[in-house]
């Protein structure tokens, strides 16, 4: 189950979860060895946007025009 989960760490506390996701990511401001470790690294920080960076990754890799999603 867990290669269906993504999963945005920043510190060592993530590293060993991180490591189980189908999806690790890692906000700008994470440490490097996250970063290393990510598939994803947002271009803002954590708790600037950096899941919102993460959700448009998803939806525009799923065909999910993000500019639309609203109106529907």
């Amino acid at each position: 189950m867990a290669r269906v989960c993504a999963y945005m760490g920043d510190d060592m506390e993530d590293y060993e979860i991180m490591q189980k996701a189908g999806l690790p990511a890692a906000p700008a401001s994470a440490e490097q060895f996250i970063k290393n470790i990510s598939l994803f690294v947002a271009k803002r920080d954590g708790g600037y946007g950096a899941i919102r960076d993460l959700a448009n990754f998803i939806l525009l890799a799923k065909g999910i025009d993000i500019h639309t999603l609203a109106l529907k």
